[in-house]
This record gives C-alpha cells, sequence and structure tokens, in this order.
C-alpha cells in the first residue's frame, strides 16, 4: 500500500454521515515517515453521487484518471484513518499530480493559508 494508491475498502455499517459499505478511498499516507508499519492507513472516500462535487473542496475524478468504473468525487471532508483489515483490494492509481492535487484540498480543508506544490 502506497499514497495514491486506491482500494475498495468495507467501511461497514452506516453511521451517521461517515463513509459506509464496500467503496473505493485513495491512500494518503507519506510513504517515507517510516509508518507502514501502523496498522492503520488515512484515506479519502470516493462516491459516484456526482453531484458532491458541487462541495468544495471536494474533487471530480474523470474513470479515465483513477481506473475506476465510474466518474466519481473525492469527499474530501472524510479524510481519516482506516484500519487495513478493512481493505479488499487495489483497483487503481492515481498520477502524481492528481495526487497533488488532493493534498492541496486537504490542506484548503485544514488550513486557513493557501497552499500550492
Amino acid at each position: 500500500m502506497t499514497h495514491g494508491e486506491i482500494w475498495l475498502i468495507d467501511f461497514g455499517e452506516p453511521v451517521g454521515s461517515l463513509p459506509s459499505k464496500v467503496r473505493p478511498a485513495v491512500i494518503m499516507q507519506n510513504d517515507l515517515l517510516g509508518i507502514k508499519d501502523l496498522n492503520t492507513a488515512l484515506v479519502i472516500p470516493f462516491t459516484s453521487n456526482l453531484d458532491r462535487a458541487d462541495y468544495e473542496p471536494n474533487i471530480l475524478f474523470k474513470k479515465e484518471e483513477t481506473g475506476l468504473s465510474k466518474d466519481s468525487v473525492s469527499v474530501i471532508h472524510l479524510f481519516g484513518a482506516v484500519n487495513k483489515f478493512c481493505f479488499d483490494r487495489k483497483v487503481g492509481k492515481l498520477s502524481e499530480e492528481n495526487y497533488k492535487k488532493l493534498v492541496e484540498a486537504v490542506l484548503k480543508l485544514i488550513s486557513d493559508k493557501e497552499f500550492r506544490f
């Protein structure tokens, strides 16, 4: 598992507004920190509900950019840790350019400063 990979993850039963069921998510964890041995990974889930692209800083990705079967939206505010035993299988990988867009979106979510790579 490495940053930018897209995996199907079983998020379990719906609880409030958290991600649920089996859905794709992109790994956002820095590979250079020596934390690969942890039992969790930081991810951003995707949804096929394209209306979610209207909510900043979510990002719409075409299926050709993700390897998924449908165009999908990365739901930035649902960024969080997931147990690795919930990961099913790798289904795609984002380009470094698209991965950097996600990093910028996360920074936009958590900071009042503008960051650019």
